[in-house]
């Protein structure tokens, strides 16, 4: 079975069998899948919006700050089309939503909170798109490895609430 490592601002699909798998700390991971095609997809959300990079980013398309899908208005739906084009369709998808942690010490509230921001942000995107969703283990100081098997569904989360601390 292959294992497709998703990388931050990234995405990736698979159908029938595959493990899908990224590190999440205030990025929001959202894993869609249509159960009855076997066909799912992560998405590694970076950033909430990309009006956030209109002014200042440059224009290389190759590399992490000049990728347009790295924000959750661009990467969602890319992955949605990515996923209808190899059979699924959006009224059987659910997503899950995993992520979104504030890992540096801010105030709960501040602008600077990007987890928060990413999670508010991909709810609105999948509201507005209809898809349902479920969110699991969002929030809080804990970065997170994610597993997704594309063949059971089955979905994995481990927390990790430092650097160097062991999976809980």
């Amino acid at each position: 079975m292959d294992s497709f490592n998703v990388g931050i601002g990234d995405y990736d699909l698979a159908a029938g069998e595959g493990v899908l798998a990224t590190v999440l700390g205030s990025c929001v991971g959202v894993i869609l899948y249509d159960k009855a095609m076997k066909i799912g997809g992560l998405a590694h959300v970076y950033l909430p919006d990309s009006r956030i990079g209109l002014r200042s980013e440059p224009k290389e398309p190759d590399n992490l700050l000049g990728r347009s899908l790295k924000y959750a208005d661009l990467l969602i739906p890319t992955l949605v089309d990515e996923m209808i084009a190899l059979g699924a369709e959006p009224r059987r998808m659910f997503a899950y939503v995993v992520g979104g942690a504030m890992l540096a010490d801010f105030p709960e509230d501040s602008s600077l909170n990007v987890g928060l921001r990413n999670l508010e942000r991909t709810r609105e995107i999948l509201r507005e798109m209809g898809l349902r969703f479920v969110e699991v283990k969002v929030g809080g100081r804990s970065g997170r490895k994610v597993t997704f098997d594309v063949g059971t569904g089955d979905l994995r989360v481990k927390e990790y609430s430092g650097i160097g601390d062991r999976a809980t």
